[in-house]
């Protein structure tokens, strides 16, 4: 593993030399590289995992094993991946999208899972939102905005057993 000197907000979350993402001695199916731009990785390699807040890591994990399913977030790195995003994951203040946007705080993810349309998805957290909460997540965007993703973030909304829907 690589010590990337991250706060001790990060303990338990690691980084293997390759971006491999591992959490309590877990290995995840995310590597750095699909968090962040070609930009920022080209920049900060393995340490622009500093930039994804520890809560949002460990939010997408549980995600990833509660679905079950290939998901991705950032796919500029992958030959075969579908699309060629990079902007799904951190975002830096300059880049797309609006202005205080979440994802310029290391606090948002805009994803797919193989198998399921965004509207599944959406309707799926939404009816088991207790779960989804538990692991941080508190707010999802409204699949009417979102018609071929699904956006979840962390902030803070003072619902603790409501998920907020927003547009964005």
């Amino acid at each position: 593993m690589q010590n990337v000197n991250l706060s001790p907000d990060y303990a338990g979350i690691e980084v293997t030399n390759a971006g491999q993402i591992y959490i309590d001695n877990v290995r995840t199916k995310f590597n750095v590289k699909e968090l962040v731009s070609r930009r920022i990785h080209d920049h900060q390699k393995n340490y622009a995992l500093g930039y994804i807040r520890p809560t949002l890591i460990r939010a997408i994990h549980f995600l990833r094993v509660y679905s079950d399913s290939p998901m991705y977030i950032n796919t500029w790195a992958y030959q075969n991946a579908p699309g060629n995003f990079e902007h799904r994951g951190f975002r830096e203040l300059e880049s797309i999208g609006a202005k205080y946007s979440r994802h310029k705080y290391g606090m948002a993810v805009d994803f797919n899972i193989t198998g399921m349309s965004s509207d599944e998805v959406n309707d799926h957290i939404l009816a088991h939102q207790a779960d989804f909460l538990s692991f941080g997540f508190t707010t999802i965007e409204n699949k009417a905005f979102t018609t071929t993703w699904t956006h979840l973030d962390i902030r803070y909304t003072g619902l603790p057993t409501t998920m907020l829907v927003v547009n964005p």
